[in-house]
């Protein structure tokens, strides 16, 4: 895992184009300067670099009024998300991604990257029929240790039925569609961006999401 590459950007552009603690629909506003800025490191030095933070695609789904909600389990490569709740499915993006190389429109193609990685992790991790999907915003959490060293891209990817299967056991768990209304009431239980998202739920779900 260590000597995996991920892509990163400094932490001192998102201080230049206007730093926020929390959710942000202010797509255009971050991820050209962010995506821009971006470049790959290894994953053992990103981890221990506060100045540096990895990309990550964060993927919700949703069908009708539910969000598919599952536990990870304690073999995770990420140890201090083990045992939590999460309504996000992400990854970091690696050079082997296709489309990080394009070199056209760097904003273009590393937007692209990170879709495609959304993509990526939710084929590894579930079985879903069909989905829509749109980018809706961007998570940031200087919170806990974690969430200095992450940033996050957030996609809403609208089920066309309510059929999830979980591909990876060994990684989650307990992975079902629930009510808003029920992640509320376990709020504490989840990790600290699916609590952010869950609490700015008015600002994402389910039809005020902005393509970008």
């Amino acid at each position: 895992m260590a000597d995996e590459r991920v892509m990163v950007f400094p932490v001192s552009t998102l201080h230049e184009v206007g730093y926020f603690q929390g959710f942000s629909k202010h797509l255009r506003t971050h991820l050209h300067s962010i995506l821009a800025e971006s470049f790959f490191v290894r994953r053992g030095v990103a981890e221990a670099d506060t100045s540096l933070k990895q990309i990550i695609p964060y993927a919700v789904l949703q069908h009708d009024n539910l969000v598919f909600s599952y536990r990870r389990t304690a073999r995770g490569r990420e140890t201090r998300l083990h045992r939590l709740y999460s309504v996000g499915i992400g990854g970091h993006i690696n050079p082997e991604d296709p489309s990080t190389a394009c070199q056209r429109d760097l904003f273009a193609c590393s937007l692209e990257a990170v879709e495609v990685a959304a993509l990526r992790e939710i084929r590894e991790e579930v079985s879903i029929k069909s989905s829509s999907r749109a980018c809706i915003g961007v998570l940031n959490d200087d919170s806990t240790n974690v969430g200095k060293v992450h940033f996050g891209v957030v996609y809403l990817c609208s089920l066309d039925t309510p059929e999830v299967t979980i591909r990876e056991r060994s990684y989650i768990k307990e992975g079902r569609l629930v009510s808003l209304s029920s992640l509320h009431s376990y709020l504490e239980e989840y990790e600290n961006w699916s609590r952010i998202l869950i609490q700015s739920v008015s600002e994402w779900f389910p039809k005020n999401s902005t393509k970008i």
